[in-house]
């Protein structure tokens, strides 16, 4: 694929995530599952929730921020994520690899 956009003029112009959301999710998460079960803490914060999503993705970061309702309060268990973005013909962009 990157080849493919790249010699289309591409470069630089399109991005993606390194792992498919949907399987890095379901490994991730279910890593989550296993070591809140494991070890009964049932408290899910984001910084937990992303480095069990880091776990199912090696090489790539995952960052987020916590949701907020129309009155801007945040909302403790309801988390926006997103992956690092692998630019085609240039680079991975993100805070683990800039």
């Amino acid at each position: 694929m990157k080849k493919t956009v790249v010699e289309a003029g591409g470069s630089g112009r399109m991005g993606t995530w390194a792992y498919s959301y949907n399987f890095s999710g379901l490994q991730g998460l279910t890593d989550l599952a296993v070591k809140s079960i494991e070890s009964g803490d049932k408290d899910f914060t984001l910084e937990k929730v992303l480095a069990s999503l880091d776990t199912a993705t090696p090489g790539s970061k995952w960052n987020g921020s916590l949701m907020k309702d129309n009155n801007g309060v945040e909302v403790k268990n309801s988390f926006f994520v997103y992956q690092d973005t692998y630019v085609f013909g240039k680079r991975i962009y993100g805070s683990y690899f800039c």
